[in-house]
């Protein structure tokens, strides 16, 4: 009896220390809601590839029928993660309840990463198309009572930094020129006098002369 209690101790901190995450360690808890949300595995991103640990789930046939074979019905998921500063953070997504149950519980996890193995997206891909669902078909199919699930990551590269020094010699270069070259603030008159006294000349020159011959 002693034995297999502390057997059973030991069970319990395996479990606890599967389901802990370190921060941004590269390790995120997935979690789907059918009914509630469960734990469902454990991911692990290294530098080329990631790792899916499942849980020992039970999955219950009336469950699964009850809670995804219907059309309006979703399969939502999650990762559960904690972040650099020791914060957690939750990336979610979901698809339809319906095609994950045509498609006989096989799924392809896509995992965003950022180069710190921060998590950025998660999308699901399915072999049937999400359109189609037939609850009465369902109602008499075959359901197997594990996930078959495929996960690979999706590299996501940093934004490009500004190129400030580019930026600040344009400034500097601008300024220059503005120097060199100031800016004329004269008035309308100070600018074109020189265009604006001939003409002016002209017209009186014609305003006198046509004057004298009228008499």
């Amino acid at each position: 009896m002693r034995k297999r209690f502390i057997f059973l101790c030991l069970i319990e901190v395996l479990a606890a220390f599967a389901t802990e995450i370190q921060p941004d360690d590269g390790s995120c808890i997935l979690e789907h809601f059918l009914g509630n949300w469960k734990p469902k595995a454990k991911l692990s991103f290294s530098i080329d590839k990631v790792t899916y640990e499942p849980f020992e789930i039970n999955l219950q046939r009336t469950e699964l029928l009850h809670h995804l074979a219907n059309s309006n019905s979703l399969y939502q998921f999650r990762l559960n993660c904690v972040s650099s500063e020791n914060k957690p953070y939750t990336v979610q997504s979901y698809t339809k309840g319906c095609a994950l149950l045509h498609s006989g519980l096989r799924e392809k996890l896509f995992v965003s990463l950022t180069p710190t193995r921060h998590v950025k997206g998660v999308h699901i891909k399915l072999e049937t198309d999400g359109a189609f669902c037939d609850p009465q078909f369902l109602s008499t199919a075959p359901i197997p009572d594990e996930f078959s699930t495929v996960v690979d990551y999706i590299a996501h590269s940093p934004s490009p930094a500004p190129d400030t020094q580019s930026f600040l010699d344009k400034i500097k270069e601008e300024q220059r020129e503005k120097l060199a070259n100031p800016p004329d603030n004269r008035g309308f008159l100070q600018k074109y006098w020189m265009y604006i006294l001939p003409a002016v000349l002209i017209l009186f020159m014609n305003s006198q002369g046509g004057g004298g011959g009228g008499r």
